[in-house]
Order: structure tokens, then C-alpha cells, then sequence
């Protein structure tokens, strides 16, 4: 914390991503580095963070304001300093409308994902279980057949407790955004702390699939999905503990 040491602030816009401030590279005293957020001056709170000397990383929210401030650890500790601040970006398939796909839905495809440095959709409302963490989209094109998006997998590559939530209809901006899904349903802990959704699909459509984790948790995992006309006999693949 600031305290009664000396300080100088700087206006920090959240990218929805991870943000790094440092000092490390030229300071001229003991400096420290104090994050806070808020509406007004005389009501900000502070920002847990990973700090580590001179340098701290923490998560924003898009478009967020965040105060910087640079000080020492006393009133008696102050000098010149350089302040360098770095964004880690977010998934490319933060957004729906850059949902990655179509994934194949023969259940041997498998795709390597993270949530990490995600945002948390914004006007979109709990679909089979509630979305609050933050959470990365991809689409399939549905065959007319029961098809299951699965984040089980005897690997154990899924790193945190996930959700997965499905939808329909047209997320593009054009078209509506968000707001123009329409929720087919989800699920939390199909296999321990790892989800997995079964749906009846129409052929040709589109299904926009969430996966995101549970009260903000956030991790890499591994997605198949595959529809009861590709359906892998018994034995054949690891992907069978899927729930129809």
C-alpha cells in the first residue's frame, strides 16, 4: 500500500487481459508499485495482485480504470523511476462472434484451449448453469443426431472445475450480439470437476458452444465433441465416458 509514502499515479484502461507495471528496469529508489479501481478518488479499492519486487500483474476487466501508483515504502524513499506496462492479449475466441470452428464431431478431434486472460460475458444469463467465469466460444454445425461437447478426458489437461454451455441462433454483431442466442443448455461436473453436455442437434444448424469455469476459475482444457452418427464403439477411445 501507498500509505504515507510519497507517490505519483498513472491511468491504466483494463484490456481484459492480464496487465504487468514494473519499475524493475530503471528506478532510482526502493520503488513499489500499488494497483486500485473504483468511481472516485475518495472510494477506490485496492487490487489483489501477484507482486513480486518491483513488478505486479493483475487481471482487468475491459475498458476498467485502474489507478497506478508508483512510491516508495516511506516518505523519506522517493527518486526518478521509468514505469514500463505490458498486456497480456486474451484468446482470440474471447468473443462469440470469433467462436473457433466448425469442430469436427467425430470425437477424435481434439482441441487444446484456455480460458485464461478471458473476459466474463456480459449480458448473457445463466444457460444450464450459471456463467461467471470467464470463458473462450467455439461453434459446430450440428448432423441431426445427439451430439456431446466433452471437456472429460483421462489426460487430465482440463486444469480447473469447468462449465460448458450451449447455444443457437446468431451472435454476430450485426444480428444482435449475445442477446440473440438462444440457450440449449449446459452442465458442471458431468466426470468430477469436468463437463460435459449432450444435446439433440438439427442438421445444418449452428450451435455456439461456452466453455468458462466455475465462480471464476480459469485454466487450459481440452474439447471433442461428437454426435451419435460418429459414435466411437465401445472400447475404442477414451472419449466414451461422455454422458448421452
Amino acid at each position: 500500500s501507498a500509505g504515507d509514502s510519497r507517490g505519483v499515479w498513472h491511468l491504466v484502461r483494463g484490456t481484459g487481459g492480464d496487465i504487468t507495471a514494473s519499475t524493475c528496469v530503471e528506478s532510482s529508489f526502493e520503488s513499489r508499485i500499488t494497483v486500485l479501481t473504483g468511481e472516485e478518488c475518495s472510494s477506490l479499492s485496492c487490487i489483489p495482485a501477484n507482486f513480486n519486487s518491483c513488478t505486479i500483474t493483475w487481471s482487468t476487466v475491459l475498458f476498467q480504470d485502474y489507478y497506478v501508483v508508483v512510491h516508495g515504502p516511506n516518505q523519506n524513499e522517493f527518486g526518478t523511476f521509468g514505469l514500463a506496462l505490458t498486456s497480456t492479449p486474451s484468446p482470440d475466441n474471447d468473443v462469440c462472434e470469433d467462436g473457433l470452428g466448425p469442430i469436427p464431431l467425430d470425437g477424435r478431434s481434439v482441441v487444446s484451449g484456455t480460458t485464461v486472460n478471458a473476459t466474463v460475458e456480459s449480458g448473457i444469463g445463466s444457460c444450464g448453469v450459471s456463467v461467471l467465469g470467464p470463458g473462450v466460444w467455439y461453434y459446430v454445425i450440428g448432423d441431426g443426431s445427439n451430439v456431446t461437447a466433452s471437456l472429460c478426458d483421462d489426460s487430465g489437461l482440463s486444469t480447473f472445475d469447468t462449465r460448458i454451455s450451449v447455444y443457437d441462433g446468431d451472435c454476430s454483431a450485426s444480428a444482435g450480439g449475445l442477446g440473440n442466442l438462444n440457450c440449449i443448455g449446459g452442465n458442471d461436473n458431468a466426470c468430477g470437476i469436468q463437463a460435459s453436455y449432450t444435446w439433440p442437434s438439427v442438421e445444418g444448424q449452428r450451435y455456439a458452444v461456452l466453455v468458462h469455469g466455475r465462480f471464476g476459475e480459469t485454466g487450459s482444457f481440452d474439447l471433442r465433441v461428437m454426435s451419435k452418427n460418429n459414435e466411437i464403439p465401445k472400447g475404442a477411445d477414451g472419449f466414451l465416458n461422455q454422458r448421452q
